[in-house]
């Protein structure tokens, strides 16, 4: 390899070590600032951007594992007709989780994963003015909205891939 390879893989390498830190380091200020906002708060006004704060619908996300894959049609329509599971073969997350509260057992719940979900997320919008200033750093409008629009449709995929295959944590807020 030439030097000149081996410089910018040192370089990508640093980068990409410090955006992992940097990441680290911005989940661990999201989490302080849901400590320390109180439940009403939805609206961080920050400069000309806001931090948006949404609440979690419910209190554990249900998710069926591989293991549910191997499982004769018969069974998830059984357990469909109980009314467990919805037609894509998702956790009928209200009645699961009622037959869960009330500790009903059922054939359903050795494919179940159950992770808690946290109660509130913390999102980030950026204003015109911090965008300039990321422009005037050497970034472009262009390249924020088409970032913003990746990032939104990647995590809608997300969260149906995890869904759908019960993989969970790739990625957190």
């Amino acid at each position: 390899m030439s030097s000149n390879i081996k410089d910018l893989n040192h370089e990508a390498l640093e980068l990409y070590v410090q955006i992992k830190l940097d990441t680290e380091r911005l989940k661990k200020l999201k989490q302080e600032i849901l400590e320390k906002t109180s439940e009403d708060t939805r609206i961080i006004p920050v400069k000309d951007s806001s931090f948006r704060i949404f609440k979690s619908k419910y209190k554990f996300r249900y998710i069926l594992n591989k293991k549910f894959d191997k499982l004769s049609e018969e069974k998830q329509q059984e357990l469909y007709n109980k009314g467990l599971l919805k037609i894509y073969y998702k956790i009928n997350k209200e009645k699961y989780q009622q037959a869960d509260a009330m500790n009903i057992k059922n054939d359903l719940d050795q494919y179940i994963v159950k992770k808690e979900n946290p109660k509130r997320k913390l999102a980030v919008y950026l204003g015109d003015k911090t965008i300039e200033e990321f422009i005037t750093e050497g970034g472009s409008r262009g390249v924020i909205e088409e970032l913003e629009e990746q990032i939104s449709y990647l995590q809608e995929e997300l969260e149906e891939f995890r869904d759908q295959y019960g993989v969970d944590d790739l990625m957190t807020s």
